[in-house]
Formats: structure tokens, C-alpha cells, sequence
């Protein structure tokens, strides 16, 4: 069999590999294909399901041997490449086993993957959905390529807009008992030993199964006995943590610590979707004689790596961090054979994240992280300092044990990436240095980027950067035109120093061409994150209110400096950017005259309700909050140029989004705004290569608004009565 795999991994005692052979997208995080497995011994090759089926929707190594579970048809099947056990049955087009359905995968998981392997390789915990009572939303594909297609092509989602039912969840684990299967492939329901039947698992104190999300779970054991689960309420301002025990005679959910923010004392704001928690087996430090687990939780403003023991336990036993700073939830990693807990945080700066480390025995009160990032080698500082690309921001990932981890230099300086070991600190195996590429950018004049802090009308200090021309000029001889790129989703983070080549960057670099003289700048403005939870809370209940705001109070301090037109400010954005985007026309048109708006959300009840909520709760409970944060005040607009583009196949972002905010204007005949739309296209506008359309769009668009801003008023569209028939 001759095929070129798009993607493959190796089982844990290396003896089989398993290859895809054929994908096909569906949501952002999740596929079907064709899998094939190849037998490392015999060197022999075989389909991946009993039926050779395309449409595997996940596949999961377990961590020991070779066992493989997948998902097919909605329903988990494990096999040890001799058998095939299906172990659920009920998978339908409503119903998923051990994969996300639509909202589960963009909005608490950020995966297709609900379940999950034990350490040993003996039992799977998986979540069910129910997807029922979830309203189904269309959308169409046109194949507008495809002339043969007459009609076009429907295509269906479950998807919980606010208010309305979300997918009902519950945990199911289940033992596969390969012993006792038969020969041939089976079912989990005909073997007669229920152990291996999936059986659910019951909490204690649930909330309502209609109010009930579970957020995360993780084995806390290196065996199958028990696990951590975390359970929050629909509108995410209630936490709580259940210690699971899988024993098949006492499966049980018990509440061992939970946080209601809503309760007296509490500030009313969400609870951040926490990271699956680590297992610490006992005596891995000579303090800690019971077993135990780390997670990163809120210590005030910020977030912070806490140790509990036993695991039982409502309160830390110790906190390994603390300071005005996040630990990084998801860069979190345990070297049990050294005792040392390493994690990214923003210790350095909120922009800067880099890789740091502690000993599990310490107490933040005393202990100081230990810094690993720039690294310290002689050859490695020798060849970093050459270049400058020192300090700045770091991400990491590492190797099972945490033993190795490669460090990855994300900018502002060309990227790099390498590998080192904590048992030998002169160990540095570079992955890739970008040499030749910082040759050839020696050749190119490129813009240059500036970090810095600005206030808003709050007095809250707001991390900023700009993107000025390579040959840029400070004096008032030439005043140049700024354009604010702007995303602000809530806990979201936009000023960033890694590198970036972009549009934006040959739009800065255009300078002999007149008009097309401007700087690029960003700002994260309130509700963003690593900047305390006063500051990222601030939007709660109020969508779309402060954020633009912000971003205003910016846009007037840079209309004061000598270099800039003041009256040539954008701005524009991206989903929830475009959201922003269109606010801040809407409500400060007198500092951004030019907005340009990419898959908006137009009135979060047209968004879903997982996200939607958590920021806003439910439109019953917030009614004025919605009504507030939707787009509906056209006067702003009517002074302003504006530019919405969306793709037609947007299953995030819908497309009713732009087409009530169009229509709004359109209905009071608003001027100066344009609409564009692609084909087919989801939130990320690439089918058809569309994509350097949209961008060749904005750069024109910035370019004739501002010229026609600047020499006309619109005469004839500001005098046009809206009752006039044009055709008459």
C-alpha cells in the first residue's frame, strides 16, 4: 500500500504505528478519517476498524501496551489489534460518546477528545452528550465551483444559543476486558462480567442536569481508581470539584471543594475553565507522606500553582507561587524524579511569558521561581545575545516525566526553538535557529515595534504596542495615519512580542505611496487577561461596553502626538475584534472614522451559549446587559465609513451576525458602508484562497474612505429620503 500519511504515532511499547491516510475537517479542533495501523514486527498493515471505516472521528494510544481507542458513528471501540470491543451503543446524530459535539469542542474543551485513558491502560473515562433538546442551526454550501451543482448543499449543527437548551452531560468509565472477549470483534453489553459495561458515575450535590457542565477531568492515580472531575454551573460562576472513586463496586462523585462567586462576598464574575490538575504519587518529597495533585487556582488577582494533599483537601497544602503575576494553567508539568514543578508564567512581565521553576517542598512565601528561560549555556547565551533574541517571550512544552523540554523563543526576534535537560544542565540539542532566514531578512528594510503602557479613562494601565515604518519619522514633518488592530475577547491577550510577518507589516512599509502612511497599534484593553481579575472581570454582565472605550481613550492620545493625522484613526478586527470594531464605530465615530469589521458578532444572543453566557449569564437573568452590548445605534455610523466581511459557511460566528447589522443600516439608510462576502468560507475565510482578497479589500477600503472622507461628504446619500422609490 503506497500512501503519504498526513499524520501518525507510535504506541507505547513501539510496536505498532498508526498512520491517517485521509482527512476531512469539520469544526476547528476536530476531523474524520481514515486510519491504518502497521505492525512494527511482522510488518504487515491493516484498516483501523473492523470495517475499514472513513469516518474515525478520534483515535487515543493508551499509555502502556498497545491498546487504541476510537470513535466512530459517536460510539468508543477499543481494540488490542487482535479484537474489537464496541463499547457504546447509543452514538447518533444527537448523541456522542467520547467526542465533543459542536459547542463542547470550541467552548470548554478547545478539543474533539472527551475521553480519556487510564495511566495503566485499564479503564476510559468519557463524557456523554445529549444533544436532543439542542436547536439545530443551518447553514449552506454553495460549491459555487462546481457547476454540476444546481442546489445548494445543507448542512446541519447542534447549536445552544443563549437561553435555550444546552447538551446534557454525564461521565461514564468503563473496563475493557480483553480476557474475556471472544475471539471475534463484540460488544462491552454481551460480555456477561458488568464490570466492563460502561457505568456512569453519580455526584454528590450535582447541580441540575440542565445547569450541569463538566469542565475538565484527569486520573489522579498512576493506576484506574480515581478521578478528579470539575463541574460548573450553566453560567460558570459556580465551581465544583468531585474526587471520583472508579472501583466498580463504590462509583461515586464526592464534593470535596467547590467556589460560588455569586454568594455573599463574591464579585459575580466567571470562574476561568480550569486546566486538568496533576498527579503527585506520595513521598515523591520527603514531606509529603499522602498522595496529592497540582493545579493552577485563583489566589486573589491572579492565578497561582497550589499543591493540595491529600486529595481530599478544600484548601492547599501549599502554594508554590505567589505575586502579581499568572502562572500559565496549561504550561504546567511535574519532574517527580527531581521534585521540581516547571511552568510558564508572566513573573517577567504580563507580556512576556517565560519558563520558570520551583521545587515541590517549597512555600511561595519564601521560595523564588527559578528562572529558565533565556537559557544560561555558553553556547546557547553566546549565539542568543548575538542576535538579540534573548529576552522576550517564551512558550514550552515537555517531554512525559518533564525530564526534557523544549524551549521556544516566540519573539519579537526571529523564533527559535531547542531542547534541554534537566538531569544534565549542559544538554542543548537546537531543533531550529532560523539562521538562514535572519540572513535573508537582512536584506529588508522591516517595520520596528515599540512595547509600552497606556491609560484609559479609568486610570488602568493598559498594554499596548506599535508598529511604526522602518524609516520611521518622530518630528511633525510628516504625520501618518494609525490603525488599531484590536481583538479584546475576555481574558484573551493581543499585545504580544511574538514575531510576526503580516499584511499589516507591508501596509507600515508602504511609504512612497501617498495616503498609505501609517503606524499599526494594538491595545488590550479591560477584560483582558494577565492583568489581575479586577481588571479582566470589569466586562462582566456588560459585553462590548468598556471595551471600545478603551480603545477610544487610546486613539485620543495618540491623536495628540506631532506624528499623527488626527483625523486619519481605523480601526479593525476579527470575531470577537470585529465585535468591537463595530462598537467602537458605533460609539466613538468622532476618533474612528474608518472601521473594518471581520466575522462580528452584531448581538450576543445570536452567538452561542456556553461562551455567551459566562460573560453575560442568560438573557432572562440579564436582559438590559443584552440589549445594551448588541450593536442597534446607527448614528455613529452614519458619519463614518465602514467595511463588514464574513464568510457564508461561518458555523462560530454566523452569518446573521453581519446580515442584522447590515440590514440595520440599510433600513435607515446609512452611507458609506460596504459588505463583502465569501463563499463557503467558516470563520477563518480561506476556501477558494479567498484569504488575500479580504486583505487586498481592506487596504483599498482604508485607502478610498479616508480620500473620501477628505474631499466629500457623501452629498448625495445624506440627502436621499429613505422613502423614495429609486425606481420609479
Amino acid at each position: 500500500m503506497a500512501f503519504t500519511p498526513e499524520w501518525w504515532s507510535v504506541s507505547a511499547d513501539w510496536e505498532y504505528m498508526l498512520f491517517n491516510v485521509k482527512m476531512e475537517r469539520q469544526w476547528r479542533h476536530s476531523a474524520k478519517g481514515t486510519y491504518v495501523v502497521y505492525n512494527t514486527r511482522e510488518r504487515t498493515m491493516i484498516p483501523l476498524g473492523s470495517a475499514g471505516s472513513n469516518a474515525v472521528q478520534r483515535v487515543e494510544w493508551a499509555p502502556t501496551g498497545h491498546r487504541l481507542q476510537f470513535v466512530r458513528d459517536n460510539n468508543i471501540f477499543v481494540t488490542d489489534m487482535m479484537r474489537e470491543i464496541q463499547i457504546t451503543e447509543d452514538g447518533s446524530d444527537s448523541v456522542s460518546n467520547g467526542v465533543a459535539d459542536w459547542v463542547y469542542e470550541e467552548e470548554v474543551l478547545g478539543s474533539s477528545a472527551s475521553g480519556l485513558w487510564s495511566p495503566d491502560g485499564e479503564a476510559v473515562a468519557f463524557l456523554r452528550l445529549d444533544d436532543t433538546k439542542v436547536p439545530v442551526f443551518q447553514f449552506q454550501m454553495f460549491h459555487p465551483q462546481n457547476r454540476s451543482a444546481l442546489y445548494p448543499e445543507n448542512i446541519e449543527v447542534r447549536y445552544p444559543s443563549p437561553g435555550t437548551p444546552n447538551p446534557l452531560v454525564s461521565l461514564f468509565v468503563c473496563r475493557p476486558d480483553f480476557g474475556g472477549a471472544s475471539a471475534q470483534n463484540s460488544k462491552a453489553s454481551d460480555n456477561p462480567d458488568t464490570r466492563t459495561h460502561p457505568q456512569q458515575i453519580s455526584f454528590e450535590s450535582p447541580f441540575a442536569p440542565e445547569d450541569t457542565i463538566i469542565v475538565s477531568m484527569a486520573w489522579l492515580t498512576d493506576h484506574s481508581d480515581r478521578l478528579i472531575v470539575h463541574v460548573m454551573n450553566r453560567v460558570q460562576d459556580h465551581l465544583k470539584v468531585y474526587m471520583v472513586s472508579t472501583n466498580p463496586k463504590q462509583l461515586s462523585g464526592r464534593l470535596v471543594r467547590q467556589r460560588n462567586t455569586a454568594s455573599a462576598g463574591g464579585d459575580g464574575a466567571w470562574i476561568e475553565i480550569p486546566s486538568p490538575p496533576i498527579y503527585v504519587p506520595p513521598n515523591t518529597v520527603a514531606n509529603l507522606t499522602t498522595d496529592g495533585y497540582l493545579e493552577v487556582v485563583e489566589n486573589g488577582e491572579y492565578m497561582h500553582l497550589a499543591l493540595f494533599s491529600p486529595p481530599e483537601a478544600a484548601q492547599p497544602v501549599r502554594w508554590l507561587t505567589s505575586g502579581n503575576y499568572d502562572v500559565v494553567s496549561n504550561r504546567v508539568a511535574l519532574d517527580r524524579k527531581a521534585a521540581l514543578v516547571r511552568f510558564l508564567s508572566t513573573q517577567q512581565s504580563s507580556i512576556q511569558p517565560a519558563l520558570y521553576q520551583v521545587a515541590l517542598n517549597s512555600n511561595s512565601t519564601g521560595a523564588v521561581p527559578h528562572a529558565l528561560s533565556p537559557p544560561t549555556l555558553k553556547s546557547a547565551s553566546a549565539r542568543l545575545n548575538a542576535r538579540g533574541a534573548r529576552h522576550g517571550s517564551y512558550d514550552a512544552s515537555f517531554s512525559a516525566g518533564a525530564s526534557f523540554y523544549m524551549l521556544s523563543y516566540k519573539g519579537p526576534r526571529l523564533p527559535w526553538q531547542a531542547v534541554y535537560s534537566s538531569a544534565d544542565p549542559g544538554f542543548e540539542f537546537v531543533l531550529n535557529d532560523n539562521a538562514n532566514a535572519e540572513h535573508e531578512l537582512a536584506a529588508f528594510n522591516l517595520p520596528t515595534t515599540e512595547f509600552f503602557e497606556i491609560a484609559n479613562d479609568a486610570g488602568d494601565m493598559m498594554n499596548a504596542m506599535a508598529m511604526y515604518p522602518p524609516d520611521f519619522d518622530r518630528s511633525a514633518r510628516k504625520k501618518y495615519g494609525v490603525l488599531f488592530f484590536v481583538y479584546g475577547g475576555p481574558n484573551s491577550q493581543h499585545v504580544s512580542q511574538a514575531f510576526s510577518l503580516d499584511w499589516m507589516g507591508a501596509l507600515v512599509s508602504q511609504q512612497d505611496v501617498p495616503g498609505m502612511q501609517w503606524i499599526v497599534v494594538r491595545v488590550d484593553a479591560r477584560g483582558t487577561g494577565h492583568k489581575g481579575r479586577r481588571f479582566r472581570s470589569a466586562v462582566n454582565r456588560r459585553l462590548g461596553v468598556i471595551e471600545p472605550a478603551d480603545q477610544a481613550a487610546a486613539a485620543r492620545h495618540f491623536q495628540t502626538l506631532p506624528y499623527v493625522n488626527p483625523h486619519r484613526i481605523a480601526i479593525w478586527g476579527w470575531s470577537y475584534g470585529g465585535y468591537v470594531t463595530a462598537r467602537a464605530v458605533e460609539h466613538h465615530s468622532d476618533v474612528f472614522r474608518v472601521g473594518m469589521a471581520v466575522a462580528p458578532v452584531s448581538d450576543w444572543r445570536f452567538y452561542d451559549s456556553i461562551y455567551t453566557e459566562r460573560y453575560m449569564k442568560t438573557p432572562l437573568m440579564n436582559p438590559d446587559g443584552y440589549a445594551a452590548s448588541a450593536v442597534s445605534n446607527v448614528s455613529g455610523f452614519a458619519g463614518a465609513r465602514f467595511l463588514v466581511q464574513h464568510g457564508t459557511a461561518d458555523d462560530n460566528v454566523h452569518m446573521k451576525n453581519t446580515l442584522a447589522l447590515t440590514t440595520l443600516l440599510q433600513t435607515n439608510n446609512v452611507p458609506g458602508f460596504e459588505m463583502a462576502l465569501y463563499a463557503d468560507s467558516d470563520h477563518s475565510i480561506y476556501t477558494y484562497g479567498v484569504r488575500p482578497a479580504l486583505y487586498a479589500r481592506m487596504v483599498n477600503f482604508l485607502f478610498r474612505s479616508f480620500h473620501e472622507l477628505e474631499n466629500s461628504e457623501f452629498s448625495y446619500w445624506a440627502h436621499t429620503d429613505p422613502n423614495d422609490d429609486a425606481s420609479s
